[in-house]
């Protein structure tokens, strides 16, 4: 039965995240208060394609909220089509990762 566990949990082999990975991690810290987030990013799923704008290929746009101060922080990360960071704007707040590839 530790068999059927350790197989479904596993997933399938060819379920594997390609090398150009669409999942990272973000860190944040509110400017008011100091309260520390890590954002889960899926690219595939939470960013929007950009067609007007030459050398960005997907926009995130995230909007936190903290539980200590109720500020709401303002992030926009642009992506080229490689997948690399074009520009990063943050409102509210400051990065802590130096990229979102982390």
């Amino acid at each position: 039965m530790f068999e059927f566990f350790r197989r479904w949990f596993a997933g399938r082999p060819g379920s594997r995240t390609p090398a150009g990975r669409s999942q990272s991690f973000l860190d944040l810290e509110c400017d008011r208060c100091g309260e520390q987030f890590h954002l889960y990013i899926d690219r595939a799923t939470q960013c929007l394609q950009v067609f007007d704008e030459p050398g960005v290929a997907l926009r995130l746009e995230r909007e936190v909220v903290g539980a200590r101060c109720r500020s709401i922080i303002q992030v926009r990360i642009d992506f080229a089509p490689g997948g690399e960071i074009v520009q990063r704007q943050i409102t509210h707040g400051r990065f802590l990762s130096p990229s979102a590839e982390g």
